[in-house]
């Protein structure tokens, strides 16, 4: 008799493999082209611990890492990142990349193409292996606690855990507008102007765009470059929430 194995809400036959199930679980982490050059900074500072380097890249190499990651990558999630220097430091899914002390383009670019070709592959087994249960069966999905996600983010703000905090910032805000928790008033004109400005620098700097550059985008790069700034724009208006008791407890009582 074949064992079945669910795992988020799908079975399937002959088990998961280790490598399998971690894949799994961190394809639902946040893409890299959804985070900040802050968030990055601490994902290498992670990958240099999992590479056994033992030198930080400078602020202009961190730069261009970033660059080169959510340019070719984008769509990589941060959990799938880490995943693929980890498949390297152990040299078992595909030899092993060697770094020779230091993260550059180079290492980091042929490390992710090693992880997308075993990602592929993955992704094959992971099809053959889903089953349908011959007998259906309602499908359950947990509801996402927001107020205790929320109330967790609060205390991680003031234990100084501000990174990961914003991770899921525009999630939140999102959410936040579509339970009608928060609104455009919440914030004076003259705060959304700052913002709207800071979150739009923010963006130009992550990127290392240029005001030719700017110009000279074309209409996909436009569209990519305006949500980034978005995004950016939720982040700042939750990081204010984090400071405002007020809007902390406005926000609570509603969800």
């Amino acid at each position: 008799m074949t064992q079945l194995v669910e795992y988020k809400g799908l079975n399937y036959k002959s088990g998961l493999t280790p490598n399998e199930r971690a894949y799994l679980e961190a394809k639902e982490q946040v893409r890299l082209c959804d985070i900040t050059l802050q968030m990055f900074k601490s994902l290498i500072a992670r990958t240099v611990v999992i590479s056994g380097i033992k030198q930080l890249p400078s602020s202009e190499e961190t730069q261009m890492l970033f660059t080169n990651a959510i340019h070719y990558y984008a769509y990589t999630t941060i959990g799938e990142y880490a995943l693929a220097f980890e498949m390297n430091a152990a040299g078992v899914e595909f030899p092993r990349v060697e770094n020779y002390g230091m993260i550059t383009i180079q290492f980091q670019s042929d490390v992710l193409k090693n992880y997308t070709n075993v990602r592929n592959q993955m992704n094959i087994a992971l099809e053959k292996k889903k089953t349908k249960m011959e007998t259906p069966i309602a499908e359950y999905n947990e509801p996402i606690n927001w107020k205790e996600m929320f109330t967790t983010d609060i205390q991680r703000w003031k234990d100084n855990q501000r990174t990961t905090v914003m991770i899921l910032a525009p999630n939140f805000i999102a959410k936040f507008y579509e339970l009608e928790a928060i609104n455009d008033d919440c914030w004076t004109d003259e705060q959304w102007k700052q913002w709207k400005f800071a979150a739009r620098f923010q963006v130009i700097e992550d990127l290392h765009l240029t005001k030719t550059r700017l110009e000279r985008m074309n209409k996909d790069e436009k569209l990519s470059f305006n949500q980034s700034v978005q995004k950016e724009l939720m982040r700042k208006l939750y990081a204010d929430i984090m400071d405002s008791t007020i809007l902390q407890q406005r926000i609570i009582e509603k969800i």
